[in-house]
């Protein structure tokens, strides 16, 4: 329930002052600010070779291009033919 004095909301519901609403807005604010700080625009891909039979193929060197460019990175399949490339900055 919440009581007037005049215009001003003396309380909100469970008893929270109104005077106290702004700084909970505040905390709320900069703890999604802490946590969008930690999006990134770095993106990723990755994969896995194998033959025509669905076999893993390891050790197979794989080559990222990025055409807008010309960067070029390499990496070899493990031993279940997977492959990752991360941290890729995106084409524009």
């Amino acid at each position: 329930m919440q009581v007037f004095r005049g215009s001003i909301p003396v309380a909100l519901s469970r008893g929270v002052p109104a005077r106290f609403f702004p700084l909970r807005v505040f905390w709320a604010g900069a703890l999604l600010a802490g946590s969008l700080g930690a999006q990134s625009y770095l993106g990723g891909v990755r994969g896995t070779i194998t033959d025509v039979q669905g076999a893993a193929l390891p050790n197979v060197k794989v080559t990222l291009l990025n055409a807008g460019t010309g960067a070029v990175r390499s990496t070899v399949s493990n031993a279940e033919g997977s492959y990752v490339f991360s941290d890729i900055n995106p084409a524009t």
